[in-house]
């Protein structure tokens, strides 16, 4: 879907009103961030027992990423909390943020490349990780039931209350 709209982006540059590099720029950042976002949901739809409850993950764990740094930001000037120690996480939180990472990088005189690579090295930092363990994760369920292995049971499952099926189970 982003391989779409670049005919479209390049042609804006014909028209006068924006530059090939920030086009190229606005790429990478939409890329970078459709990757982040893909690995990160492959990873919880592997994690979760139900679709429901992966799309949730996804989508607290984005809001967390976008809200809480702008925010932790925002408080550092009430000194409630060694702003030192969290100076760090807040920088590279924001850093990984495409919203901030569009501000930054885009201004009348040019682009910053700088920023744009700061971000896709952060997205890479949560797309390496949540890919392999999502691979990890597929090829171990794979092989218990290739191997005819049963999968472990945490809990009780809930076949133990209900009643067994009769001979006509719809009824």
């Amino acid at each position: 879907l982003i391989a779409v709209g670049w005919p479209v982006l390049a042609l804006l540059m014909l028209l006068g009103g924006v530059a090939m590099e920030n086009v190229l720029a606005m790429f990478a950042i939409t890329a970078s961030t459709a990757f982040a976002v893909a690995a990160l949901s492959i990873w919880s739809s592997v994690q979760a027992r139900r679709g429901r409850d992966a799309v949730m993950r996804v989508f607290v764990i984005g809001l967390a990423l976008l809200i809480l740094p702008p925010i932790a930001e925002g408080f550092s000037s009430f000194g409630w909390v060694s702003w030192a120690a969290v100076q760090v996480v807040v920088d590279e939180l924001m850093a990984a943020n495409p919203f901030v990472c569009l501000m930054r990088a885009m201004s009348q005189s040019g682009t910053r490349w700088d920023a744009v690579l700061e971000l896709v090295r952060d997205h890479a930092v949560l797309t390496v990780p949540c890919a392999a363990l999502a691979v990890l994760r597929v090829r171990r369920v794979y092989l218990q039931q290739a191997h005819g292995t049963p999968a472990k049971r945490g809990r009780l499952s809930l076949r133990v209350w209900r009643p067994e099926l009769g001979d006509s189970p719809m009824l």
